[in-house]
């Protein structure tokens, strides 16, 4: 979906952006700048959530159809360094040609 055909703007208003758990100064100035709406009201009829914490799995069956997030639903398991060692290195197991290609690592402690 295109944002230029979201709810608020068929109706004729600014696009509506939640920061309510945005701590960043820089994703505001980019709002105004692109003249959106702000607020901090999470329940209000927003067309886009911006989260800078991780956004609960539930959350996004509840979206509207002309609403969006900023986050990737369960990105902890490629975004932290644990997590996607011990995926990669699953992964190798099973397709040993085809994830030949990262360095060896380990997970402390128990790989110690």
């Amino acid at each position: 979906m295109d944002l230029r055909t979201t709810n608020t703007q068929q109706k004729g208003k600014k696009l509506l952006l939640c920061i309510q758990a945005c701590r960043y100064d820089v994703v505001k100035r980019g709002a105004r700048k692109m003249d959106m709406k702000i607020t901090e009201d999470k329940d209000s009829d927003w067309d886009i959530y911006w989260s800078d914490i991780n956004v609960q799995p539930d959350r996004f069956s509840k979206l509207r159809p002309y609403q969006r997030i900023n986050a990737i639903p369960n990105i902890s398991l490629l975004a932290r360094k644990n997590n996607l060692a011990s995926n990669l290195m699953r992964m190798s197991q099973v397709h040993k040609e085809d994830y030949n290609y990262f360095p060896k690592t380990w997970l402390l402690p128990q790989d110690s």
